[in-house]
């Protein structure tokens, strides 16, 4: 019994200090400007996530714009997840808050930057870590389809601008 508690809690531990945050890089070949207010379109917020991603979208009344909402379902790995989505917060060519609210919440940020071709964007959503035994899927599963996604998103947001 004694091993087995210590293998336990030998796991519980293996992803303590290891960062939990979902973030890709990736660079547009357009001006931060055109890129900002690329995103400030819910429906061009759409087009970039693939259905592997984001099952279902639907937009609230205003669909551009802060203060613009949709419902998202999104999908990674075991992870399924109906949130709000808010564009809430940004400053032009610079960076986009997308704020999904609530207990089970998060806030997405795009930030721009100028460079050589356009502009680098980096996407990045700051999370806390599960709680074990949910932890390793979420590290394992959750974490890798989550970035892919963010990484494909940053590759169709080029090809539309």
């Amino acid at each position: 019994m004694h091993f087995l508690l210590l293998i336990l809690s030998a796991l519980a531990g293996k992803w303590d200090g290891v960062p939990s945050d979902i973030a890709a890089s990736g660079s547009v070949s357009a001006s931060p400007e055109q890129v900002y207010e690329h995103l400030l379109s819910l429906d061009n917020l759409h087009a970039l996530f693939s259905e592997a991603c984001v099952s279902e979208w639907e937009n609230g009344n205003k669909s551009s714009g802060f203060g613009a909402t949709a419902a998202v379902r999104y999908d990674f790995g075991p992870m399924h997840r109906r949130l709000a989505l808010t564009i809430s917060k940004g400053e032009p060519g610079r960076y986009l808050d997308l704020d999904h609210p609530g207990k089970k919440g998060f806030v997405t940020r795009f930030m721009l930057a100028p460079s050589a071709t356009g502009t680098a964007v980096e996407m990045t959503t700051r999370l806390n870590p599960p709680p074990w035994p949910v932890k390793s899927v979420f590290y394992n599963r959750v974490m890798p389809e989550w970035k892919a996604c963010y990484e494909a998103a940053l590759t169709q947001l080029d090809a539309a601008l």
